[in-house]
């Protein structure tokens, strides 16, 4: 991927996501913006009402 295109995402506030091995496919200036797959997933977990801690505190409630 050009760095073009990734400035053009950034311009547009997207986030390109890779698998780690892809990284060193990048330029040095577009992995300082990459996120990695693990790193997103993570990011996703702890903000997601699907997470664990989510599900279980969601779960301890009484049903109505």
């Amino acid at each position: 991927m050009s760095t073009a295109q990734t400035d053009e995402m950034r311009g547009h506030r997207l986030q390109l996501v890779v698998p780690e091995p892809l990284a060193e496919t990048y330029t040095t200036a577009q992995r300082d913006w990459l996120l990695d797959l693990r790193s997103f997933c993570e990011i996703v977990s702890e903000v997601s009402p699907f997470s664990p801690d989510f599900i279980g505190k969601s779960l301890a409630r009484p049903l109505s």
